[in-house]
């Protein structure tokens, strides 16, 4: 993935002729901020009315600035989005569970700087190149995602849209197959061992484990045929997954955080608050519609902006009050206790206090981990969503070529040092292990 976008950034700003380079990209963006400003959500249908600025989307109609409504609308959609995305997602949980405290918060923190390089890197180059260059899409095709290749089979032919299958399809497998051993560790070791059968052998939980992943990784197949025969595009899911997940993230990370936190609370809190969201979403839908829910009103910025923002907030509320209410008090060292564990021999024991302090669940480090990451976080959050955005955004600048050319750079900048880290950190990190099976095999030979 980091390969082929260094590719991109390569071709667009340094190799090829039609981009011009930075200047070059730089012009094209002048010009088709001229030709065709972008307009604002409100008159989305009408467009935008020559010579005046209230219809535009963005200061002065301009694509280089983060002066602009709709990117407004779709941060806050996307931040409530991608919390449901990690905080319901088993895969991380799973990790951050397996792994050593310390490892977790580095880990978590230096991958999410990696991985913010891919969409930043992505439409600095390749989604302003489909705005420089004119790339011809229709409203459909650009909900479909078809942005990224349609650029770069415009810029590098076949080649080009080759790179991004092959990209497209390293990431959807990357998160497919963790996605499928998340689904079928919850459902093989939570719900059918604890609930089933709690004397359930190593090799009866395997075979539970496969079928699982057979059945998920035929749903998840079923389900995006089916998404795509109602008309649903990938733009629309993913603005709408907030909508439907969102209402879990504060309950679930309350039930970590706060020894308050109950079940009925954090229950309540994520089924009432997804049954908010949906009502919010479809009466500001219908009202925009003159009363008309289909899949155009349901995708306007506005529903979708409001149910995403109510899935989270209500959510939130809801369980802190039950909670409360309740007025209980959990023990985390209870956690220690009656934890159990499938061995390498495929057999079941029960985890002691005394091992699972061994296994650094010590709450000394623990503290540390969590220090650390509160710290890590909201430095980052604060850099991220405030100091850099903000001023930006409120100011109304307009980039000139100095500040797009500093942009430009960061971007490489970030992308190169991403690229760095997960390819070669691996191979570092793992070299003992590299150096002893070598050492074997050539003891072998």
């Amino acid at each position: 993935i980091f390969i082929v976008i260094l590719t991109f950034v390569a071709t667009v700003f340094f190799l090829s002729p039609i981009t011009g380079g930075i200047e070059g990209m730089y012009n094209k963006l002048v010009e088709a901020a001229s030709l065709n400003p972008v307009i604002s959500p409100t008159f989305a249908e009408g467009g935008a009315v020559e010579g005046d600025p209230s219809t535009y989307g963005n200061a002065m109609g301009a694509y280089l600035t983060m002066a602009s409504a709709g990117g407004l609308i779709f941060g806050v959609i996307n931040i409530v989005g991608n919390f449901g995305t990690v905080f319901v997602d088993q895969a991380y949980w799973q990790r951050a569970i397996a792994a050593q405290p310390s490892s977790t918060v580095k880990g978590f923190l230096l991958g999410g700087m990696c991985w913010f390089a891919i969409p930043f890197t992505l439409a600095t180059t390749m989604g302003l190149t489909a705005v420089a260059l004119d790339v011809e899409l229709t409203p459909e095709q650009v909900q479909l995602g078809l942005t990224v290749p349609a650029a770069a089979s415009v810029l590098m032919g076949e080649i080009g849209a080759i790179m991004v299958l092959v990209m497209l399809f390293m990431a959807v497998t990357s998160a497919g197959s963790a996605e499928l051993i998340a689904v079928s560790s919850l459902l093989t070791y939570d719900i059918y061992r604890t609930y089933k059968n709690p004397n359930a052998t190593g090799k009866q939980l395997l075979k539970v484990s496969r079928a699982v992943i057979v059945a998920f990784g035929l749903g998840m197949g079923a389900l995006a045929v089916v998404l795509l025969g109602m008309g649903l595009s990938l733009g629309f899911v993913y603005l709408a997954m907030g909508i439907l997940i969102g209402s879990a993230v504060i309950p679930i990370a309350l039930t970590i955080i706060w020894n308050r936190t109950t079940r009925a609370g954090a229950v309540a809190g994520a089924l009432v608050g997804v049954c908010l969201s949906l009502t919010t979403w479809t009466s500001v839908a219908a009202s925009e519609a003159d009363g008309v829910i289909d899949i155009a009103s349901l995708g306007g910025a506005f529903p979708m902006l409001y149910g995403n923002v109510v899935a989270i907030l209500s959510s939130g509320l809801i369980c802190v009050i039950i909670s409360l209410a309740q007025n209980k008090k959990y023990d985390w060292k209870e956690l220690d206790k009656h934890m159990s564990l499938v061995t390498d021999d495929m057999e079941q024991h029960e985890i002691t206090a005394t091992e699972a302090a061994k296994r650094e669940q010590d709450e000394e480090q623990l503290k540390k981990a969590f220090k650390f990451s509160v710290r890590g976080g909201g430095i980052l959050t604060l850099i991220c969503v405030v100091f850099w955005p903000m001023p930006l955004y409120f100011s109304g600048y307009v980039f000139d070529f100095g500040f797009y050319g500093l942009w430009v750079g960061i971007a490489i900048a970030w992308v190169s040092i991403a690229s760095a880290i997960i390819i070669f950190m691996p191979i570092v990190e793992a070299r003992k292990g590299i150096a002893k099976v070598a050492s074997g095999k050539k003891a072998m030979g």
